[in-house]
Protein backbone atom coordinates (compact mmCIF):
# COMPACT_ATOMS: atom_id res chain seq x y z
CA UNK A 1 0.00 0.00 0.00
CA UNK A 2 1.05 3.41 -0.57
CA UNK A 3 1.51 5.87 1.80
CA UNK A 4 -0.32 9.39 1.58
CA UNK A 5 0.44 12.16 -0.28
CA UNK A 6 1.08 14.17 2.77
CA UNK A 7 3.13 10.99 5.02
CA UNK A 8 6.38 11.47 2.71
CA UNK A 9 9.87 10.01 4.11
CA UNK A 10 10.62 11.33 7.47
CA UNK A 11 13.95 11.69 8.79
CA UNK A 12 13.73 11.16 12.64
CA UNK A 13 16.80 13.10 14.69
CA UNK A 14 16.72 13.57 18.19
CA UNK A 15 19.37 15.91 20.14
CA UNK A 16 19.63 14.61 23.65
CA UNK A 17 20.40 18.79 25.31
CA UNK A 18 16.97 19.38 24.70
CA UNK A 19 16.76 17.08 27.74
CA UNK A 20 17.11 18.91 31.37
CA UNK A 21 20.42 18.58 32.94
CA UNK A 22 19.06 16.88 35.87
CA UNK A 23 18.44 13.95 33.48
CA UNK A 24 22.20 14.42 30.45
CA UNK A 25 24.55 16.56 31.78
CA UNK A 26 26.70 15.15 29.33
CA UNK A 27 26.06 17.51 26.17
CA UNK A 28 27.80 20.05 24.82
CA UNK A 29 25.15 22.66 25.67
CA UNK A 30 22.39 22.29 27.94
CA UNK A 31 19.02 23.22 28.57
CA UNK A 32 18.17 24.59 31.68
CA UNK A 33 14.66 23.99 32.54
CA UNK A 34 14.62 20.98 29.44
CA UNK A 35 12.64 18.02 28.87
CA UNK A 36 12.28 15.19 31.26
CA UNK A 37 13.26 11.67 29.74
CA UNK A 38 9.42 10.79 30.11
CA UNK A 39 8.52 13.58 27.84
CA UNK A 40 11.35 12.65 25.07
CA UNK A 41 10.04 9.02 24.52
CA UNK A 42 6.73 10.36 24.14
CA UNK A 43 8.06 12.54 21.60
CA UNK A 44 10.00 9.58 19.88
CA UNK A 45 7.40 7.07 20.40
CA UNK A 46 4.92 9.33 18.86
CA UNK A 47 6.31 9.07 15.38
CA UNK A 48 4.93 5.80 15.38
CA UNK A 49 2.92 5.70 11.87
CA UNK A 50 5.28 7.70 10.38
CA UNK A 51 7.62 6.47 6.87
CA UNK A 52 10.27 6.40 8.84
CA UNK A 53 13.25 6.30 6.46
CA UNK A 54 16.41 6.90 8.98
CA UNK A 55 17.28 8.51 11.90
CA UNK A 56 20.16 9.79 14.56
CA UNK A 57 20.64 10.93 18.08
CA UNK A 58 23.21 14.03 18.55
CA UNK A 59 24.94 15.95 21.13
CA UNK A 60 25.71 13.38 23.45
CA UNK A 61 29.63 13.87 25.31
CA UNK A 62 30.26 11.30 27.55
CA UNK A 63 33.39 13.59 28.84
CA UNK A 64 30.94 15.83 30.42
CA UNK A 65 29.19 13.04 32.36
CA UNK A 66 31.25 10.91 34.38
CA UNK A 67 28.18 8.61 35.09
CA UNK A 68 27.50 7.76 31.71
CA UNK A 69 23.15 8.19 32.13
CA UNK A 70 23.88 10.25 28.94
CA UNK A 71 24.98 7.90 26.98
CA UNK A 72 22.84 5.72 28.23
CA UNK A 73 19.55 7.47 27.99
CA UNK A 74 20.85 8.18 24.25
CA UNK A 75 21.12 4.37 23.97
CA UNK A 76 17.56 3.46 24.73
CA UNK A 77 16.28 6.62 22.68
CA UNK A 78 18.07 4.99 19.78
CA UNK A 79 15.65 1.81 20.62
CA UNK A 80 12.80 3.43 20.76
CA UNK A 81 13.39 4.90 17.25
CA UNK A 82 14.00 1.32 16.17
CA UNK A 83 10.75 0.47 17.41
CA UNK A 84 8.77 3.31 15.57
CA UNK A 85 10.28 2.20 12.60
CA UNK A 86 7.40 1.14 10.35
CA UNK A 87 8.79 -2.69 9.62
CA UNK A 88 8.07 -2.86 13.50
CA UNK A 89 4.70 -2.51 13.75
CA UNK A 90 3.22 -4.91 16.62
CA UNK A 91 3.98 -5.30 19.94
CA UNK A 92 4.77 -8.76 19.41
CA UNK A 93 8.00 -7.56 17.09
CA UNK A 94 8.98 -4.66 19.88
CA UNK A 95 8.76 -7.70 22.64
CA UNK A 96 11.26 -9.51 19.93
CA UNK A 97 13.35 -7.05 19.79
CA UNK A 98 13.59 -6.92 23.90
CA UNK A 99 15.35 -10.29 24.01
CA UNK A 100 18.49 -10.84 25.71
CA UNK A 101 21.64 -10.93 23.53
CA UNK A 102 22.27 -14.80 25.13
CA UNK A 103 18.76 -15.50 24.37
CA UNK A 104 19.35 -14.64 20.40
CA UNK A 105 22.77 -16.28 20.42
CA UNK A 106 21.10 -19.40 21.85
CA UNK A 107 18.01 -19.21 19.14
CA UNK A 108 21.14 -18.52 16.43
CA UNK A 109 22.95 -21.89 17.59
CA UNK A 110 19.97 -23.77 16.77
Amino acid sequence: MCAPRWQSSVYLSYDIDSLDPAFAPGTGTVEVGGLTTWQALEIIRGCRGLNIIGGDLVEVSPPFDPSGNTALIGANFLYEMLCVLPAVNTERERCRLRRSPGEIARRLRG
